[in-house]
């Protein structure tokens, strides 16, 4: 009888029950979030050291074999096969939404879709069967349009690699400035492909080619892939971005936030691949991070 008596006294009681079942929800709901943005951030720092590697060893490759892409040469299906595709594994072109490109072959699904009007025609967005007309797109980290020295998502020659990543190549926004490159590291289906969150940009440069491309204060020798966009002035003798006396972390890290204004010229998720590496290949406290799956 002692026994049971013991063994009533070390029981829980049902409101000792609930308070430990309440504690540990809160708990849960504390930390699951927190768990869950970590692993985020750890799948897009491994995507991006995956997009690098595709991309630097593309342009290494590639310069060996071809030289850089010919000056002022706007990048159509020609340069990019030529420079850039058949070093990738590629799945599927979407090509350039120009007018030329739309009368031949509409198509879209390399970077995610967004309502499309016939180039030149003012809200044709439907097409003979009533259908919206679709094109890739991707934006700036607020959200607003890309549209970085005149050139939007249309002025990329777009292709959806094997690995599910969307890749976009265009002259940059002045032909000495080299080629810019974005890629979706999760695709067209995922994602808000968005600049500094799971689109992130990089520029393909060389200095030592011809007189016009040379800057007389660039310090930094025969660049290639750059993460980021700046222009090859505004780097020291390490290849990192400065501006007089800001260090280039404050550099990186103007470019990659919502309406960057001070030191730059592309702020708005431009330097956020940059950032990352520079702050060896992880997304830091201070990183723009609101990033969030869909599907």
């Amino acid at each position: 009888m002692r026994k049971i008596e013991d063994m009533k006294k070390c029981a829980f009681t049902l409101a000792e029950v609930l308070i430990t079942l309440s504690i540990l929800g809160i708990v849960a709901a504390i930390s699951i979030p927190n768990i869950i943005q970590n692993y985020q951030k750890q799948a897009t720092v491994s995507r991006l050291k995956m997009a690098y590697s595709i991309l630097d060893r593309l342009t290494q490759q590639s310069y060996i074999e071809n030289g850089y892409p010919p000056l002022n040469s706007a990048v159509d299906k020609n340069i990019f096969d030529t420079y850039f595709g058949k070093y990738l594994n590629i799945a599927k072109e979407c090509g350039l939404y120009n007018k030329t490109y739309w009368k031949m072959n509409m198509d879209s699904g390399c970077f995610k879709s967004g309502t499309f009007s016939e180039p030149g025609v003012t809200g044709n967005n439907k097409d003979g069967n009533g259908e919206e007309r679709k094109k890739d797109t991707f934006v700036n980290l607020d959200g607003s349009n890309y549209d970085q020295g005149g050139y939007g998502p249309s002025s990329y020659y777009m292709v959806l690699l094997k690995n599910g990543m969307g890749l976009g190549v265009s002259l940059n926004h002045a032909p000495q400035n080299g080629f810019s490159m974005v890629v979706d590291i999760d695709g067209p289906n995922r994602g808000d492909s968005k600049l500094g969150q799971d689109v992130f940009q990089f520029t393909y440069y060389f200095n030592n080619l011809s007189p016009s491309r040379q800057y007389k204060n660039n310090k930094c020798p025969n660049i290639g892939l750059l993460p980021g966009a700046w222009k090859p002035e505004d780097m020291n003798e390490s290849c990192q971005p400065v501006k007089g006396a800001v260090s280039p972390r404050e550099y990186l890290k103007e470019r990659c936030k919502e309406g960057g204004t001070n030191y730059v010229a592309f702020p708005n998720g431009s330097g956020c691949s940059g950032l990352i590496i520079l702050d060896g290949w992880k997304i830091s406290s201070d990183y723009p991070w609101t990033y969030a799956h869909k599907k």
